[in-house]
């Protein structure tokens, strides 16, 4: 719980200047932001990520979990491809197989499937243009798999005629979603996160989102009583007396819950642009992996305050913690206010946690 406290508080948000052949991304991309998606394309549960290490190194891979109900084996096909990056279209100068790879067809089917995705992604992504919240044809809604721009193509790998979302949210190739003709999604992102050094294996370790989270065992809060804390950038935060104060602008609740108060200056001359991207570094959690499918971002344009609500996913804890954040632009600050609690505690004590979340306010 410390060290997932620590990891939000120290979250890096400056920009950086990387950016992909051929087209200008709206968010410019960071070393280690990784992205992985659910293939519906394959007979067995199957995941597809790839990793940002810089302007000119990549890596793509292909997992599937073990199906012990078919006999099937864990499999894993993972390369890392290095493109020139000042070229206007993929093109790759090197690859390197980080995985065993067998001389078996499907192996070399997978790896040749790989490839194609690179360049077809990469085709694509030219081709669809500007992806930005700020154009007219850029679809918003309270549903994050519904936002962003739709590109109607011909994609042979997916049966033809598809409709793929894009979203500057989605590191990359900025892919949401692909969508087949007959209306169900044959391609969509499950997880985003960014390694935290040279030393994290979360994108190696992937296993899978499973569809049914899993649940932990709640305990009942009992209110002790109302503590008002005011911050000295003027955020306010009603709890009780069962958290206890952590540090100037964060609080604790024995294991269960944690509650912070941040704020990002920002002073940008596009503040859609900065919050787009803070929203995506915050999305980009370093100890747990980000649900995508369960994820709400709520903006009021007449309050410039946008609410996001997400879950996330522990593979070595096997368990799920629900997040709240709300973010305020305001005097050229972001205010940012979190509270992150085990979603089975959240779920048994939802007046409890909907109170605090509704105490919060700015001066």
């Amino acid at each position: 719980m410390k060290k997932l406290l620590l990891s939000i508080l120290l979250i890096g948000l400056s920009f950086f200047t990387f950016a992909m052949p051929g087209y200008t991304s709206y968010i410019p991309d960071s070393s280690g932001e990784y992205i992985f998606y659910r293939d519906n394309s394959f007979e067995r549960e199957s995941y597809i990520g790839f990793l940002y290490y810089n302007e000119s190194t990549f890596q793509i891979k292909y997992f599937a979990p073990a199906d012990n109900k078919n006999n099937l084996p864990e499999k894993t096909v993972a390369i890392a491809v290095s493109i020139d990056p000042s070229s206007n279209y993929w093109n790759m100068t090197g690859e390197r197989i980080l995985s065993a790879i067998t001389s078996n067809s499907e192996d070399l089917d997978i790896l040749n499937y790989l490839h194609d995705l690179l360049y077809e992604f990469s085709s694509k992504r030219i081709k669809a243009g500007n992806i930005s919240p700020e154009s007219a044809d850029f679809v918003k809604s309270n549903k994050f798999m519904e936002i962003g721009k739709r590109y109607s193509c011909d994609y042979p790998q997916f049966g033809g005629k598809v409709t793929i979302i894009y979203d500057p949210l989605i590191p990359m190739f900025n892919v949401k979603s692909i969508i087949v003709s007959d209306g169900s999604t044959a391609f969509e992102c499950v997880a985003i996160g960014s390694l935290e050094d040279s030393n994290d294996l979360s994108f190696d370790n992937f296993k899978g989102i499973p569809k049914k989270l899993p649940e932990t065992k709640a305990t009942t809060i009992k209110n002790a009583g109302s503590v008002k804390y005011t911050t000295k950038d003027g955020q306010s935060i009603t709890l009780d007396k069962n958290w206890k104060q952590a540090m100037d602008n964060g609080w604790v609740l024995g294991d269960t819950a944690f509650a912070t108060l941040l704020i990002i200056p920002h002073n940008s001359t596009n503040p859609t642009q900065y919050l787009t991207y803070v929203i995506r570094k915050l999305l980009a959690n370093q100890q747990r992996y980000n649900c995508l499918e369960n994820l709400e971002i709520i903006y009021n344009e007449k309050t410039k305050q946008c609410k996001i609500t997400s879950l996330l996913f522990s593979q070595k804890e096997n368990n799920v913690m629900k997040q709240t954040q709300i973010l305020t632009d305001k005097n050229n600050n972001f205010y940012n206010f979190s509270l992150i609690a085990y979603n089975s505690d959240f779920i048994k004590n939802l007046n409890y946690f909907n109170k605090i979340i509704k105490s919060y306010s700015i001066k």
